[in-house]
């Protein structure tokens, strides 16, 4: 910088290539090696922005609590834009803007190949219920084997996998007809989901992101995805829901 004193940003370019491979190391290092943690869903979870990500808070929320955690996954962007190298969290995740339960079923396996994550936290099912043409009933049990089909593959690339699996938020979408009853009777299927699947090697710890979100303060102009006050609320869930996780996890060991 002008004063002599300060690096500029080719100076932290600098320091950061100095000392990026040493942490790269002790991160691998036990007992530092990190809890990876996969967020796994549609456009709310890649989300539209930093700002609207609930992803950006949960990453708070977890470190100011003392975890350590690696979000992994193979997507770093929101809404497949092109945006800033740092958001100053954790960017990785597998949001896939606008893809449904069964094209994230089809495809998860393939993508946690390399990345295989110690909790996967999945908010699925918000895609399906839009623009559906048929009976809503089928809709729904065709996303819930689809989320099923999900933790299956997961479990097919980590046994001991944990997963915390969301009853989605309210929409106000206008491609939904009666939003309301279709998502409380989707979330409904999805804790008896929880219920059927969770193991004591694998638990699936169910997280209610439905009872008490404000569709009216919690939503975008779109009513679909959150805004910044919906994303904030999503990320306390989800929180509430890996620590019950990472407990879990330090009682089997």
């Amino acid at each position: 910088m002008p004063d002599g004193i300060h690096p500029n940003a080719d100076g932290y370019r600098a320091w950061l290539a100095a000392v990026n491979p040493l942490i790269d190391k002790l991160m691998q290092t036990e007992p530092f090696k990190p809890v990876t943690i996969m967020p796994v869903g549609g456009s709310i979870t890649a989300g539209r922005s930093s700002a609207t990500c609930y992803r950006r808070y949960l990453d708070g929320m977890l470190r100011r609590a003392g975890h350590r955690v690696d979000f992994v996954g193979s997507r770093s962007r929101h809404n497949n834009r092109v945006e800033p190298d740092s958001y100053q969290f954790d960017y990785d995740h597998e949001g896939h803007w606008q893809k449904n339960s069964g094209w994230i079923a089809d495809h998860v396996e393939a993508l946690a190949a390399t990345q295989v994550p110690d909790v996967a936290v999945l908010h699925m099912g918000t895609e399906d219920l839009r623009k559906v043409t048929g009976p809503i009933q089928s809709v729904i049990e065709k996303t819930v084997a689809n989320i099923g089909r999900t933790i299956g593959a997961l479990r097919a690339k980590n046994g001991s996998v944990k997963i915390v699996l969301a009853q989605i938020i309210p929409t106000r979408s206008p491609d939904i007809a009666h939003p309301d009853t279709a998502v409380q009777a989707l979330n409904r299927a999805i804790a008896k989901l929880a219920a059927a699947t969770s193991t004591k090697t694998s638990p699936v710890v169910l997280v209610d992101q439905y009872s008490g979100f404000d569709p009216d303060s919690g939503l975008g102009e779109d009513g679909v995805l959150p805004n910044a006050a919906g994303a904030r609320k999503m990320a306390e869930r989800f929180f509430t829901g890996i620590n019950l996780c990472l407990d879990i996890e330090e009682i089997s060991k």
